[in-house]
Order: structure tokens, then sequence, then C-alpha cells
């Protein structure tokens, strides 16, 4: 536990106590003291991927939330990786204190190739935002290891899943381990944020000959740990590429978990424009409750420059 004079703040959770990121204003400590649980859907959506003697790697791991939830459905061991120096010093004492299966904790960024790297972004009010490059070169900033994902392989066993949430690095570190995945096919789970560089990662998973799928899914789920009717902010998605065996989309599409969750099957990068132009990534609170009906209206006044601080005005300003 943590000690009296630890200022070190920690709030219980889905996955057991937890120590959170110093900031009050950080993006997921916020998330975690009010809903007790930080996308805990991307995990139950992989839950019956994975079984007892599967391995998981947990690269980007942050302070611990899905390498625990994975853990708390009994996979076979973790490897969770995490380059930032704060977010691994928590992520270290979350695994102490919750893990329930074999683990390991990595200090490291991940790349193409081995040597070091530094942080290239910074967000003070989300340290999980944190972004690293490899930088050889002498440089006033600090420096972390880099390694590459055929290096844990190689120090850790091999993997079955393969999960990768590095801020836009993930297509460097799936061609790091590439011949590897290529004739081993482990499930590939790629963070999918509205950048271009996604189209790489298809690419590669085409290439690779895994069955890509988009996956996207609410951060809130209905009934969560610690449902705070005060949510950090109204709505917000977060969305997968996964890549896999083949039949890996009606897998994704069985697990019926009563959320409004959306699972495609991308042939090509047309297919995966269509499906992130269509997931939802933030909203106002005052969308929250409408039904659909209501919210095609609203699209649809939009659509044709509708205004509600105009509407049915100016024909009133006209007959007086």
């Amino acid at each position: 536990m943590v000690g009296d004079n630890d200022p070190t703040p920690v709030v219980d959770t889905l996955y057991g106590p937890l120590c959170l990121p110093p900031n009050p204003r950080d993006l997921i400590r916020r998330v975690l003291e009010s809903e007790g649980e930080w996308a805990y859907l991307e995990a139950l959506l992989l839950k019956p991927l994975l079984g007892p003697e599967s391995a998981a790697f947990d690269v980007g791991a942050f302070v611990g939330t899905f390498s625990l939830a994975l853990a708390g459905f009994g996979v076979g061991r973790v490897v969770s990786v995490e380059p930032n120096p704060v977010s691994a010093s928590l992520l270290k004492r979350n695994m102490a204190r919750n893990c329930t299966v074999p683990y390991e904790v990595v200090q490291a960024a991940v790349g193409l190739h081995a040597g070091r790297a530094v942080v290239t972004r910074s967000i003070e009010e989300n340290l999980g935002g944190t972004a690293y490059s490899a930088n050889d070169e002498v440089d006033s900033r600090e420096p972390v290891e880099q390694v590459t994902i055929a290096d844990l392989r190689r120090a850790h066993g091999s993997y079955d899943l393969l999960k990768l949430d590095v801020e836009g690095g993930e297509f460097d570190a799936l061609r790091s381990d590439a011949v590897w995945i290529r004739d081993n096919k482990p499930l590939v789970w790629a963070e999918c944020n509205e950048k271009a560089g996604v189209a790489k990662i298809l690419e590669f998973m085409i290439w690779a000959g895994l069955s890509p799928v988009y996956v996207a899914f609410p951060v809130f789920r209905k009934n969560s740990f610690r449902s705070s009717p005060e949510k950090p902010f109204p709505q917000a998605y977060e969305a997968a590429l996964a890549g896999g065996p083949t039949g890996l989309y009606d897998r994704l599409t069985a697990n019926g978990l009563g959320e409004d969750i959306m699972v495609k099957r991308i042939r090509n990068f047309a297919d995966l424009r269509q499906a992130m132009w269509h997931t939802p990534r933030w909203s106002r609170a005052a969308w929250q409750d409408l039904s659909p009906a209501e919210l095609t209206a609203l699209l649809g006044r939009s659509l044709r420059g509708e205004s509600f601080e105009t509407f049915l005005l100016e024909d009133k300003a006209s007959d007086t």
C-alpha cells in the first residue's frame, strides 16, 4: 500500500487500487476517478479471443489498465511496455499490486531499430499522449532506451496478442518484427487515430496476410465500475485497427456487449476512411439524451447551414 507520506494519488478502480498521474487535470486520471476504469470495452472485445495460454504484449501500457484487464481475464502472461519514466513508475507499482498472472514491465520506447528515443510531443493534461521518436544524436532532452518488438520477443517469449498504442509509432513497431508477424499471424490491435499514418498500418496488415478489421468503441461503458453522472467529457470513442487470422471479423461481431460498438471489415484504404469518417469522436453534452431522429434533424439542419439562434426569429422580426 502507499505509505502515509507518499504523495502519489491512489483511487479504487475496477482493476484494484491504482496509482495515478500527479496532475489532477490529467485526462485519464480524471476518467479513472469518475468512472473507475479506462476504455474497458477494448479489453472486453478481446476477451473471447484470448485464453489461459495466451501471451500479450501491451506496448504503450501507460499506468496498466489494459494489462490489468487482460490479467483479470486470466491470460497466460503479460509484457507491459512504457517509455515515459513517470508513467513507467506508476505502471510498475500498479502491476506489482494488482496483477494476478505472470508479467514483466519494460521501460522503453519501441521503434524500428534499437537505440535511444526522445520526447517529440508532450501534452500537460494528457501524460498518456506523450510521443517518442528515435534519436541517437547528442540531444539536450532526456533520452530513453528504444527497443524493437523482435527484441521484446527474444527477451520475453512470443506473443499471441500485440497491442500497440504508441502515439503514431505503430507502423515502425510492426515493421520491427515484420517477418515473424507475417509467418505466425498473431492478433495485432493497433490504435487507429485520425492521422494519415493509419494507411501504412493497413498496408502492413494486408502484406502480412492479416485480415484487417476496424473497431470503434465508447470510452464510457453504460455500466462502468463507478458511473459518475459528471463525465470529464460528454462522449468519446476510441478506435483500433485489428489484424489476425481469417474469421477475426466474425468473432469480434459476436461479442454482444450491449454497447454501440462499430465493427467493420476492411478491404482497402477507402473502406478504412469511410469507417473512420462515421466514427463519433467528441460530442456536445446537450446531444447525449437525444433520439436518433433528433440527431438526424440536427444533422440535416447543419448541412443546410441553419442555426437555432435565428430559427423562426427572422420571420417574426419581419412581421413587426
